[in-house]
């Protein structure tokens, strides 16, 4: 562009802005992540933890069973003898191991799984 010694000459005039059809879509708003679905008591974990827990130790009294109590944190609430005649000690000795089982947090209730013993 050639200058005519005019100040106006020399500035440009931006062009117009785009028609609306031009325009690009809005940027979405970012999404929360996502969680994972929550599932129920994992039942591989329950028998892998429960698997693993020494008892054997505790004293004899032979077979029975033990009720362990999960809440949906994982921790057992309670464990008790449900079936099976242990002394006292023996039956202290069993609640006691089962007490510290842990499987990973679920959705859902408290959820009591039966579990057979031999001593």
């Amino acid at each position: 562009m050639a200058s005519t010694g005019n100040p106006t000459d020399d500035v440009e005039i931006p062009p117009p802005p785009p028609d609306v059809d031009e325009m690009p879509p809005p940027t979405p708003p970012k999404s929360k992540p996502t969680t994972a679905p929550c599932a129920g008591l994992d039942k591989g974990a329950v028998l892998q933890t429960l698997k693993a827990i020494q008892y054997k130790d505790c004293g004899s009294g032979g077979g029975g069973k033990v009720a362990v109590r999960f809440d949906p944190k994982g921790h057992v609430r309670k464990a008790e003898i449900a079936a099976g005649t242990y002394t006292p000690t023996v039956k202290k000795c069993l609640e006691s191991r089962f007490m510290h089982a842990k499987v990973p947090p679920f959705c859902g209730d408290v959820t009591t799984v039966a579990w057979s013993i031999s001593l």
